[in-house]
This record gives C-alpha cells, sequence and structure tokens, in this order.
C-alpha cells in the first residue's frame, strides 16, 4: 500500500491520508480485510480522490472504539 499522509488520532478516533499512485486497487483490498476482520465494533468512512496527475489517494475516518456510537462529519459550504 502507498505512504501515510496527514494521519492525526485522538481518543476515539483517527483520520488521514493514503497515497496510492496509479494503482487505486490496493486500498480496497485493506479496507474489506479491516471491515471483515477488524474488531467488531470498528467504524470506517473512507473517500477516493483523483488527483489532477491521474494519481489516486484515499481519505479516511476510522474508529476501533466500542463505546463510539457514530462518527459524523459536519458539511461545509
Amino acid at each position: 500500500m502507498g505512504p501515510l499522509r496527514n494521519f492525526a488520532c485522538g481518543t476515539s478516533v483517527c483520520a488521514g491520508t493514503i497515497s496510492l499512485g496509479k494503482k487505486s486497487s490496493v486500498y480496497r483490498k485493506f479496507s474489506d480485510h479491516f471491515l471483515e476482520n477488524g474488531p467488531a465494533n470498528a467504524s470506517l468512512l473512507d473517500y477516493p480522490i483523483t488527483l489532477d496527475n491521474g494519481e489516486f489517494e484515499q481519505r479516511f475516518v476510522m474508529s476501533v472504539d466500542p463505546d463510539l456510537k457514530g462518527i459524523t462529519i459536519p458539511v461545509r459550504p
């Protein structure tokens, strides 16, 4: 998988960006494995971005905190 960038964690949630180069399918293998085999209460929100140079990055927010009931991201204009 590509390099992890812009990664930060709070007490319950982590967020970051993974640079995928020209091959975006690599990330899907990771996310499928995480959701199928990760902790029972894990959450993963992700969003693919196609950059102007034709490369891809995946932006994500994840949590493995069993007490977290959901992740909400406010909409900005």
